[in-house]
């Protein structure tokens, strides 16, 4: 259902740039701030994000990170950012222009599974290519771990679904997870995604080109197994197990070290 006006408690400072704009609620995705599609007379299609309380520090993570990507990668343009009090708690809004193609999980994409997954599999390793002498955004284990335990006491992280999927609490997971983590390589770091997944890619629906890539507020210089990892599984949940072993033999790393994709996949759990 499209409404005409702001969406509710939009700060003046974003009052202009969504005048006389219609908006929708986006409800795919799971990361923590509510999205709306602007439409405007005369202006080209953009996306408002919004978070409140701890999620804000996630959103301006992710502002800071598509403004490091945008001359280096195809991601949404930062348009405006904005921040505020509401009562005790704080407010953050991230305005960002429209990426081209269609999600990964859209129907007419997965019809075509092998087409697919490869494309899948190029559009991780044109990530894994960025050079990272220059990034300052840290993501490997020990920033990582650290960030699980902030997750923990902000209150923000899903111990319901924890428990459901591994029996045990988030503190508990985070206990276990930290006593097995794995050795990282320190000669074979990457810029990564940090929750590669197929509702965070746009693909060309011709060409299967990775058109473009969404949601970085976790990205930064770590292990590629992080998202091998996150990635393995999306395409496991969407396409089935069957395409799993597909996607990660096209991203070319042999031999695999399923016991570290296992532990990156149960580390996520926790966000």
């Amino acid at each position: 259902m499209r409404q005409r006006d702001p969406p509710p408690d939009a700060p003046p400072s974003l009052q202009a740039a969504l005048a006389d704009a219609e908006w929708q609620p986006i409800t795919i995705g799971m990361s923590g701030a509510q999205v709306y599609r602007v439409v405007a007379p005369g202006r080209p299609q953009r996306y408002l994000k919004t978070a409140s309380g701890p999620r804000v520090e996630e959103l301006r993570a992710e502002r800071d990170r598509l403004r490091w990507l945008r001359s280096r990668l195809s991601v949404p343009e930062v348009c405006d950012w904005a921040e505020a009090e509401d009562g005790a708690e704080q407010r953050g809004w991230l305005l960002l222009t429209e990426a081209p193609g269609l999600m990964a999980c859209d129907p007419a994409l997965m019809a075509d599974p092998p087409r697919l997954v490869t494309a899948l599999a190029e559009g991780l390793r044109a990530i894994h290519r960025l050079p990272t002498a220059d990034c300052p955004f840290d993501a490997r284990l020990d920033a990582r771990l650290a960030q699980a335990q902030w997750v923990i006491r902000a209150g923000i992280a899903d111990e319901a679904a924890v428990r459901e999927d591994l029996g045990i609490g988030a503190l508990e997971l985070l206990d276990r997870l930290t006593a097995t983590q794995p050795a990282e390589p320190t000669d074979d770091l990457v810029f990564t995604h940090g929750d590669y997944c197929l509702p965070n890619l746009l693909l060309d629906p011709h060409s299967y080109h990775l058109a473009a890539y969404l949601d970085w507020g976790r990205a930064g210089v770590a292990d590629r197994y992080q998202d091998l990892a996150i990635g393995a599984r999306s395409v496991r949940h969407n396409l089935g197990a069957e395409w799993e072993p597909h996607f990660l033999a096209a991203y070319g790393l042999s031999p695999l070290d399923h016991e570290r994709i296992a532990w990156y996949e149960t580390l996520d759990e926790l966000f």
